[in-house]
């Protein structure tokens, strides 16, 4: 039997979410990210060793799985305890979230679409920009690496949608560092989805472009 399937399934997420308060962690958000952490493990077990270069090997557990080991109890399911799984290193992760907000800007510039969910990846590169692992890779060869696999990639499957930068240099690009005009735009865009996808206590956009500003010569 996995968790889901347990008739005390809904009682333990939210026993999680009293567990967990102080991260601010809803009963919803804990539910999703068990059958997201669920998927993966399907994966993991169908796929294997799969992954884009660079990588790490970690151990995945849902938050309701962490509350019952931390709490030592058990429903007796199979999905209690955590699996390892060979992820991408979030090293890639920050030069691919330079990428796609680029072009999700750049379109908007176009069309004026806002930006959506995809403003979370201001967040995201908040967050992962303060990594020494990520700031190491910035200062060497890399990041040119992983910037030239990425624009291959793209060009290959993705062509309609690629728009990488100027020179595929970060430095002027429109979305980290925006004139006056758009970076109203942004911040509002910004401010709407941060309320909506961050369970916890959110960046502001003055840090955002605080933290982008102090990476700039680096991009």
């Amino acid at each position: 039997m996995r968790l889901f399937q347990h008739p005390d399934f809904g009682q333990a997420i939210l026993r999680a979410a009293e567990h967990f308060a102080a991260r601010k962690l809803r009963p919803t958000v804990i539910e999703k990210d068990y059958y997201v952490t669920e998927a993966l493990r399907i994966i993991a077990e169908r796929e294997g060793d799969q992954a884009m270069a660079p990588t790490e090997r970690r151990q995945i557990a849902s938050f309701v799985g962490e509350f019952l080991r931390e709490t030592d109890t058990t429903l007796g399911c199979d999905d209690e305890q955590p699996f390892e799984m060979l992820l991408l290193h979030f090293r890639r992760t920050f030069v691919e979230k330079l990428f796609a907000i680029h072009a999700k800007v750049e379109i908007l510039k176009q069309t004026g679409e806002p930006l959506g969910s995809y403003a979370r990846h201001y967040y995201d590169l908040y967050c992962l920009a303060e990594r020494p692992e990520v700031l190491a890779m910035l200062k060497s060869d890399e990041y040119a690496v992983i910037k030239a696999d990425y624009a291959r990639i793209s060009e290959a499957f993705y062509a309609r949608d690629f728009i990488p930068p100027t020179g595929m240099n970060f430095q002027s690009s429109d979305a980290l560092f925006p004139d006056q005009a758009l970076e109203q735009v942004l911040a509002r865009n910004y401010k709407e989805q941060s309320s909506l996808l961050c369970y916890g206590d959110a960046p502001g956009w003055q840090d955002i472009k605080g933290r982008l500003s102090q990476l700039r010569p680096l991009l």
